[in-house]
């Protein structure tokens, strides 16, 4: 079934369904006239033509005629599961064939998704292949016919400027609208009897090199189980244009992309195409890039008319899109979302045509007596011409939109000749005829292809390097290329000329002028640009070794005045040891300047000539240097600095002898020189850079020559014979020939000075010079601190980051005030390493309470961090340093880690001071300057192993094999060292065993493939894998611990997580191994397993926290080494460890420990899910069934209630299975499992696990045991919850009168009943009683568990609800939410469905606060905001952890719409909460429930607000029925 914007098709209303429309796809009743329905059929091998296909068809169908079949189309299919081998054809039939028939539903449903035919025997060379039909049409569908795909193939060279030929034209891609069909939506009106089609059947005619694409997605109204919105339609279409694209190769060309949409399809597009701008995916970009615009068929922008429809779609999840696509509501979010697209999609050089109805379209309306919809209701301009108007800023006039005579749906349904086709086709061929070109500039403009070193040609014997570089609005390829795009000189005749150079051009984003939207002026100056030449050069000359090779640069117009920044740049940063940037500077001999101006004169100064340089070709005047004086201070400034460097390069020195042309054809001209035209005498007056400008004022010396061009053209050149080239080629050639001597002299100077000057070396750390010396000029602290400086320092784990920043602070540690190391893990660890380093601040600095390091809470925490970022943040305190090390989880808001942080949330707020961050993101690099942390050389590398074991200082036959085979890589030298040193092993012997383990380690899982690949066929790991054989006959306890330590977490173990007084006295500890026991069975023997682990380099101790950590790495390699049998055992081990750990909820640091275990649990569920837990088959062992089962409370306790399910459900198996449906182990499962289900909402099944457990413990332990009381207790919450209070009251009353027998009226047990009961008594009325039981329940739990335990905090929240009731105690209130969730907060965390219940509670007090307050505008304004901002956190939270269909989540929906009512202008956004709300609690509570009804009357005091009387009155009349029905008076009226 299908439903499209204003003609509606199928829908289905329960369970009965009628058919309204004739047009659908999945037609099944007979219809008049012949050929109309249409198939798509798949899997057509490639040779087959449309004769031999319809012949295969009459076979397989079994038609007698193969006249009796219309095949279309046939192209070749290129959707993401073809092989390229195949077509994609549509066909029709003069009569449905029987084997096609949806006379069912089921078979219907068949065709829908599709079916296959095999090819009969004999035919072809394809016996046995299939074919598929179907009539869905979804995804990518081709409408070219294939034989004009050689048209579609032409490539556009971007580089070369080669254009493409006229056949090269556009992908049209068509999106239907929303419930429309993807190829019925454009097919002719069902009346005609026709089978025309007019995207395949007339614009593929009439654009033969036209690549037409269907894309069709299933969206159906009726569609009770999709929750599908907008958004995701529009991220399937991005992924599927993502693949088509790339296998069609069009993602490599620039082949433009036009769409056309119909209706919400423009949405489809829109949400998409703002994906694709944002995305970090290159072909999304790509994609992007090369769309060059749309046609838009009456797509709502601004809204729509849906009421019709809203009423039929119902509670059907439909209703929130359409809720969005109402005009009269949703007007922000259509608003936000077409300015993010209009934002997105800025380019000038794009085109947008939208087309509006001018009929209007039949509503749906319901039959009073049948109760079935038809197109039957009045008549209504669904999208009114405005809102089909996409109005991009700059598309205002009448050709940007045009009308066509239809409907909604009737206007894209063209029939042949139709009139309202030629308007469309005359739109489209304006598009394809511009597309191309556009498309083709703007790829060729790209920036990203612009900048950098781009080799051009290279050469065996180069000995010289030549690097060219053009001007401000150059192109790196362009500037060196003649205007037809055929000869880049510098590539094809230079090199005839000098044979032995490699010769490179450097581009940068030079562009000061915007030619279209899409091109905006660069943000970055000419010194910017100086400082990247320099990196880029070094980089490359670094990586190939030929840094001390000689350069010759060639620079034209403005280059050379960046060129002569850059050797400024180089030269100056010899100053701060920075040894790289003296490379470029001492290896360049030569510059053959073009066009660039050096000077002013003759009156004309400087700057105007900079001016006039940056005009050509333009038509403004916006410019990296903006003002007249700006340029010239810098022309003085640099002329003045480079004369001191100048006698150290031969120059040369060009100049145009041609006027340059400016925009329009006229000659150009200096501006400011209009005086200078009188005289006509003056022989530079049409030049752009005069003679006299390009002399160099401080050397008299230098060739000058002048070339027969104009300033753009003096840099491109034809042919050899070209004097002009001559000239230019033999001032480089005769420069190449001195120049490796000069150079070599200019390198052994500069060696001589630098000999004996080194960096200190530490007894722990190898100095790595350069690294540190680029740290040194990124951090060290300018005298005065003018701004905080920030390194990243990133790379491979184990690569020695942390390393370097630990001696760049011993090193420097005299100038720095403070230095604070914090441990960037997660943010708890970050957390309390800031703890740890508040006890150093001054005393006085900081308050008592947080020095404390006993206390751990996460308020404690919170305020230990604000102190500690405010004592950094004080003036004058600006020369500190802080480390933030190992920052390796991503904190943005698309991941989801609850551990990850964002670095800078947690730096000072003060502009001063220095911090480095060591990660592995490479993302990072954007937060500061970043230093990329590489491999060790064999200097450093054979220091840092023989600081680690020196007794192999006389090895050197085998250090340099043992470097090479380690790779520079310090983790793994370091752990070669330290096994040599562990069994004093020589080099060779070491090498021996490494060699014997490689061929082993390959077939490692392909987890460690990027690993391999990174090292060049070598990997660390082997040296993991010889240190770790050596431990197992060493000590194989210790080796078996680090194996068990990778099913659990890696960062952070500790004694107490395999030993407490719990576990070390309970039965399952008799039952683990011996080696495990052995271990753990006292805190001195673990610590001397942790010391061995240590000794081999195979963990790491972390400081002052008694724990210890694995590296990631290292924790991923044990794990996979781990053989197939071992695994059970292991697995079984690490669950019963997590388990035996998990705290009851009686003791007082239950909450600390959760938190703790919680990383521990997700590693070994994640583990347990996956492929291990099909290695190890059922579970059977009654003590993993029990670790299980406490799996699931530490999971239920967290609020991680699917987690919780998964444990529960496989303990109930595995008890059932083992010990019987009525041990008590099973049973207290059950009973687990309806604490989990009751806390879901699922109160029926709760109440089902409560009876069965009850019965159960009651027949096994008798009525008196704490179990069966625990249960009953169960039970009376359930009770509660369901409002069956007697019932409730009972179950409490007898599990509480045993309770205070034995163990007490003061014992947690007996406490937790008490609150119970004052629940009960609330909800009763029985307030007085009520708060003597919540008092004597806190005072009780205040003295067993402490204030902050959370069960005194969840009595102190109900008492809070008491005293709310109390309108007079809302102050009282108050206190006791603010009590509790500031203990929530540090117990369970922000996120908690505790914490968020309290959050909740806290904003209705706002509101009713608010209502106390009606005469202060403000305090009423105030509280609603920050109600709003409550509810608005819980409701988010809430559909986090529960859904967004759990009662809890439906209650901060319902208030989120009494906030909204009260506000007059947001009453359609109440409307949709309470909407939702009323939904969503007949589901769950029923027709007549309280909350229901309450709903109810809601929504009918807003109607009534909004003068719909006739539906305020129907909600009135529900709600009055329902209780009559139920006896109960009816409900007051509202307040006036």
């Amino acid at each position: 079934m299908s439903v499209e914007w204003g003609t509606l098709r199928d829908f289905v209303l329960g369970q009965k369904q009628k058919r309204v429309d004739t047009e659908s796809q999945e037609q099944s009743t007979p219809v008049k006239s012949e050929w109309d329905r249409n198939f798509r059929i798949k899997n057509i091998p490639k040779g087959l033509d449309k004769q031999h296909l319809a012949q295969i068809l009459s076979d397989v169908l079994n038609l007698d005629d193969t006249q009796a079949i219309k095949i279309h189309s046939l192209a070749t299919d290129a959707t993401e599961d073809a092989d390229l081998e195949k077509k994609v054809a549509t066909v029709s039939f003069r009569a449905i064939p029987e084997l096609l028939s949806s006379s069912s539903a089921e078979s219907k449903a068949s065709l829908k998704r599709g079916k296959r035919f095999d090819f009969g025997p004999g035919i072809g060379s394809d016996t046995g292949r299939q074919i598929y039909f179907d009539t869905s049409f979804y995804g990518f569908t081709p409408l070219s016919a294939a034989e004009n795909d050689h048209l579609h193939t032409i490539e556009y060279n971007p580089i070369t400027q080669i254009k493409a030929p006229l056949a090269n034209q556009p992908s049209c891609i068509v999106i239907h609208g929303w419930g429309g069909h993807p190829f019925g939506s454009f097919k002719a009106p069902r009346h005609l009897g026709t089978s025309y089609m007019w995207i395949r059947d007339s614009l593929s005619k009439h654009f033969p090199a036209l690549r037409l694409w269907l894309y069709g997605y299933e969206s159906e109204l009726e569609d009770q189980e999709s929750v599908e919105d907008v958004y995701d339609y529009a991220e399937n279409f991005r992924g599927a244009l993502r693949r088509l694209r790339k296998r069609t190769k069009s993602s490599q060309k620039s082949t433009p992309i036009i769409f056309m949409v119909h209706s919400l399809g423009g949405w489809v597009l829109r949400d998409a195409l703002v994906q694709m701008a944002k995305s970090d995916n290159e072909d999304d970009r790509l994609n992007f890039q090369q769309t060059y615009g749309g046609l838009f068929f009456g797509v709502p922008n601004h809204g729509m008319e849906t009421a019709s429809i809203a009423a039929m779609v119902g509670d059907l999840p439909a209703r929130y899109i359409l809720a969005q696509l109402d005009r009269r509501s949703g007007f922000w979010l259509r608003k936000r979302q077409h300015d993010e697209f209009c934002t997105a999609l800025h380019y000038k050089d794009s085109k947008i045509v939208s087309f509006f109805e001018t009929k209007k379209s039949p509503t749906v309306c319901q039959d009073v007596h049948s109760g079935e919809w038809s197109r039957t209701g009045s008549l209504e301009l669904l999208v009114t011409p405005e809102s089909a108007r996409c109005g991009r800023s700059w598309e205002t006039g009448d050709g940007y939109i045009h009308p066509l005579n239809g409907n909604h749906s009737d206007m894209v349904k063209f029939a042949e000749n139709d009139d309202q086709y030629d308007k469309v086709r005359e739109v489209l061929q304006d598009f394809t005829s511009r597309a191309c070109v556009t498309i083709g500039t703007r790829i060729r403009n790209n920036v990203n292809e612009k900048i950098g070193l781009k080799l051009l040609h290279t050469s065996q014997n180069a000995i010289i390097d030549i690097i060219a570089i053009h001007g401000l609005n150059g192109h790196y390829k362009d500037t060196w290329t003649t205007s037809d795009g055929k000869i880049l000189w510098l590539q094809s005749l230079l090199p005839i000329v000098v044979s032995n150079a490699t010769i490179w051009t450097w581009g940068y984003d030079s562009q000061t002028h915007t030619h279209s939207h899409g091109n905006h002026p660069t943000t970055q100056t000419l010194q910017n640009h100086a400082q990247e030449l320099v990196y880029d050069i070094n980089s490359e000359r670094r990586s190939s070794n030929t840094y001390k090779r000689p350069i010759i640069f060639i620079a034209h117009s403005l280059g050379g005045l960046l060129l002569k920044a850059a050797l400024l740049h180089a030269s100056s940063l010899k100053k701060s040891s920075l040894e790289e940037g003296v490379f470029v500077k001492l290896s360049t001999y030569g510059i053959v300047f073009l066009g660039t101006p050096h000077q002013g004169g003759q009156g004309v100064d400087a700057a105007t000539i900079i001016l006039d340089v940056e005009n050509i070709s333009s038509n403004t005047n916006e410019s990296l240097l903006e003002h007249p004086t700006e340029r010239l201070e810098f022309l003085q400034e640099q002329n003045d600095s480079f004369k001191a460097i100048a006698q150290d390069f031969e120059l040369v020195s060009a100049y145009e002898m041609l006027p340059t042309p400016l925009i329009g054809n006229t000659v150009a001209k200096v501006v400011s020189m209009i005086f200078f035209y009188r005289n006509a005498e003056s022989d530079f007056m049409n030049q752009i850079v005069p003679s006299w400008s390009t002399v160099i004022p401080y050397r008299s010396d230098i060739m000058t020559f002048g070339i027969n061009k104009d300033h753009l053209n003096m840099t491109r050149f034809s042919r050899q014979e070209d004097p002009d080239f001559k000239k230019v080629s033999r001032a480089i050639a005769n420069m190449a020939t001195k120049a490796l001597s000069q150079v070599k002299k200019n390198w052994e100077k500069e060696e001589q000075v630098a000999q004996g000057i080194g960096l200190p070396i530490t007894a722990k750390f190898v100095a790595r010079e350069l690294a540190m010396q680029t740290l040194e000029r990124q951090i060290l602290p300018t005298i005065p601190a003018e701004e905080r400086t920030v390194s990243i320092l990133h790379g491979l784990g184990g690569i020695g980051k942390t390393q370097l920043s630990l001696a760049f602070a011993r090193k420097h540690q005299g100038k720095f005030s403070a230095i604070f190391w914090l441990n960037g893990q997660t943010l708890g660890h970050l957390k309390r390493s800031i703890a740890q380093n508040v006890k150093l601040l001054p005393v006085g600095h900081v308050s008592d309470s947080v020095r404390d390091l006993s206390l751990q809470s996460e308020e404690h925490l919170d305020q230990a961090v604000d102190e500690f970022l405010g004592w950094l943040s004080r003036k004058g305190n600006t020369r500190w340093l802080m480390i933030y090390d190992n920052v390796d989880r991503d904190g943005s808001s698309e991941t989801e880690d609850s551990d990850a942080f964002p670095p800078f949330d947690y730096m000072p707020d003060a502009d001063h001071g220095s911090v480095i961050i060591t990660t592995r993101l490479f993302k990072f690099r954007e937060l500061g300057e970043e230093l990329p942390v590489g491999r060790m050389n064999a200097k450093e590398a054979e220091e840092l192993i023989l600081n680690k074991f020196n007794g192999l200082a006389n090895d050197y036959t085998h250090m340099e094999t043992l470097i090479e085979r380690l790779n520079g890589l310090p983790l793994a030298l370091a752990q070669a060292a330290s096994f040599m040193r562990q069994t004093n092993s020589s080099i060779s012997k070491y090498l021996q065993l490494y060699n014997n383990t490689w061929n082993d380690l390959q077939a490692k899982e392909a987890r460690l493939e990027f690993l391999r690949r990174e090292y060049g066929g070598r990997s660390i790991h082997t040296t993991w894998s010889v240190s770790f054989d050596h431990l197992q006959k060493t000590d194989q306890a210790a080796a078996k611990m680090l194996q068990l330590w990778s099913y659990l977490d890696n960062r952070e173990i500790r004694y107490d997580l395999f030993a407490n007084e719990e576990s070390l006295n309970s039965d399952i500890y008799k039952t683990l191994p011996d080696w495990f026991r052995g271990i753990v069975s006292n805190e001195l023997d673990f610590k001397q397993t942790m010391a061995t682990l240590l000794d081999y380099s195979l963990i790491e101790a972390k400081e002052r926290l008694d724990a210890y950590a694995v590296h990631p790495v290292v924790h991923e390699w044990c794990y996979n080494s781990v053989d197939l049998e071992s695994h059970r055992a292991f697995m079984s081990l690490a669950a019963i460890t997590i388990g035996s750990a998990v705290p009851s909820v009686a003791r007082k640091d239950y909450a600390t420990t959760q938190s703790r275990l919680l990383p521990h649990a997700y590693r070994w569920s994640s583990l347990s899910s996956n492929e291990v837990s099909r290695k190890l088959g059922p579970d059977n062992s009654t003590e993993l069934l029990a670790s299980f089962n406490k799996l699931g409370n530490l999971y239920l306790d967290q609020g991680r209630l699917a987690e919780a399910e998964a444990m529960f459900t496989r303990a109930l198996a595995g008890f059932e299975k083992a010990l019987g449906q009525d041990h008590t182990s099973t049973l207290n499962t059950v009973n687990n499992l309806g604490n989990l289900y009751q806390k879901q909402g699922r109160l029926a099944e709760a109440e089902a696990k409560y009876t069965r457990a009850l019965a159960g413990f009651e027949k096994a332990l008798g009525p008196n045991h704490t179990s069966t009381l625990n249960t009953v207790n169960n039970l009376g919450n359930l009770y509660q919850e369901q409002g069956r209070l007697a019932e409730a009251e009972a179950k409490y009353t007898r599990a509480l009168a045993e309770f205070e027998k034995a163990p007490g009226p003061d014992h947690t047990s007996a406490l937790k009943i008490v609150n119970n009961l004052g629940n009960l008594y609330q909800k009763q009325g029985r307030l007085a009683e009520a708060e003597a039981m919540y008092t004597r329940a806190i005072s009780g739990y205040e003295k067993a568990l402490g204030r902050d335990h959370t069960s005194t905090l969840e009595t102190v929240y109900n008492l809070g609800n008491l005293f709310y009731k109390n309108q007079d105690r809302l102050a009282d209130a108050e206190a006791m939410y603010t009590r509790a969730l500031s203990g929530y907060e540090k117990a369970l965390g922000r996120d908690h469905t505790s914490t968020l219940a309290v959050i909740l509670n806290l904003g209705v007090l706002c509101l009713d606060q608010d209502r106390q307050a009606e005469a202060d505008t403000d305090a009423k304004a105030e509280a609603e905001v920050k109600a709003e901002a409550l509810f608005t956190r819980v409701l988010s939270g809430y559909e986090k952890a529960l859904g967004r269909d759990h009662t809890s989540t439906l209650d901060m929906v319902y208030n989120l719409g009494n906030l909204f009512y009260k506000n007059q202008d947001r009453l359609a956004d109440a409307e949709a909460m309470y909407t939702r709300a009323l939904a969503g609690y007949e589901k769950a509570f029923g027709q007549d429930h309280k909350w229901t009804l309450g709903t109810v009357r809601n929504l009918g005091y807003l109607y009534e607000k909004q003068g719909r009387l006739a539906e305020a009155e129907t909600m009135f009349k529900r709600e009055q029925v329902s209780r009559s029905r139920l006896n109960q008076p009816p409900h007051p009226p509202p307040p006036p």
